[in-house]
């Protein structure tokens, strides 16, 4: 069990960071956090003494279930799961199905090490470092930090309604073996939008934002996975609706179980990404998304198709929590 590495940044500063990315601007270091917190406030709240103790109780008594936790803390039910689901948000600590499928906490880090350059605001910082001239003073690499947390939240008005549905998928592993393809071994992967439909590679068309999101997740230290070969790669589909159209991303049964915080790293990454794209064309407009999940390892998938407002992306998690059971 490692260490957890967390930054604190702005959220300007993380979507200054995502744009230099994109662009090619910036590439981060391998060393730096994975996991954001927008304040020592936000930090110190989540990671108080109380819920400290918490963890350290969780790894030293192993409880099966919440009410288990519930009797040992001295805690309400209700106060815990609030509070472990805030910790679940920043990777901290995972969920497990029990015995009568109860929800069984595990933490994922024996403890936290917080990277904190002495600096006012990131964001300020980062403005400096992501323009065109390639000079870069000392500790550039831990000045142009993010923050990634599961479910942004975008107080963001908009005309359209959120729409989440749960499918039955086709069986990616036996797709991957039809057409020809490699399958995803790190759990991760952006599909094609007609991968379900498609005969063969050479029908296999992205969407296109695919190369972008894709650019963000390797710089992100996300393990992507390729299911052709980069001369293969499927052609773009130039989007001809209103709607911003994404890749479709898959998450294995193993990735999702055993390090949820990737999960949660991707599924920040979109949604910023989203924020950004949007900014200055209208926050209103259509996103379209679907997450493929590996139910059962190799014999189970559900597709969750959404359909919203960029502040609706927040509600992903849940549905993935669903759509796993």
């Amino acid at each position: 069990m490692k260490t957890l590495r967390v930054g604190i940044a702005s959220r300007e500063g993380y979507r200054k960071r995502t744009t230099a990315i994109a662009k090619g601007e910036y590439i981060p270091s391998k060393d730096e956090p994975r996991v954001w917190f927008e304040s020592l406030g936000t930090l110190s709240q989540v990671l108080s003494d109380q819920n400290r103790d918490l963890l350290t109780l969780i790894l030293q008594t192993h409880p099966q279930s919440l009410n288990e936790l519930a009797e040992r803390s001295g805690r309400a039910t209700s106060n815990l799961s609030r509070t472990l689901r805030k910790m679940e948000q920043y990777g901290l600590v995972r969920f497990e199905q029990g015995p009568n499928r109860q929800l069984v906490p595990r933490v994922n880090y024996w403890g936290v090490e917080l990277d904190l350059p002495f600096q006012v605001d990131a964001s300020n910082r980062t403005r400096s470092l992501v323009g065109v001239d390639s000079q870069r003073e000392p500790g550039a690499q831990s000045a142009l930090r993010s923050r990634h947390h599961s479910s942004p939240i975008h107080n963001l008005s908009s005309g359209h309604n959120v729409s989440t549905n749960i499918t039955e998928y086709v069986n990616l592993a036996k797709k991957v073996a039809d057409l020809g393809c490699i399958y995803p071994e790190s759990g991760l992967a952006l599909l094609p939008l007609n991968f379900e439909s498609a005969k063969s590679i050479a029908e296999l068309r992205h969407a296109s934002q695919t190369s972008t999101i894709r650019k963000l997740f390797l710089n992100d230290g996300l393990p992507l996975s390729e299911i052709v070969e980069r001369s293969q790669r499927p052609p773009y589909v130039k989007n001809k609706s209103s709607a911003l159209v994404l890749p479709i991303i898959y998450f294995s049964a193993s990735l999702y179980s055993q390090n949820p915080t990737l999960v949660n790293i991707a599924l920040n990454v979109v949604s910023n990404y989203v924020f950004d794209a949007l900014r200055g064309v209208g926050m209103g407009r259509e996103v379209k998304l679907e997450i493929v999940i590996e139910k059962t390892k190799g014999k189970e998938y559900r597709r969750i198709t959404y359909s919203g407002p960029a502040d609706g992306l927040k509600t992903l998690p849940d549905s993935i929590r669903e759509a796993s059971k």
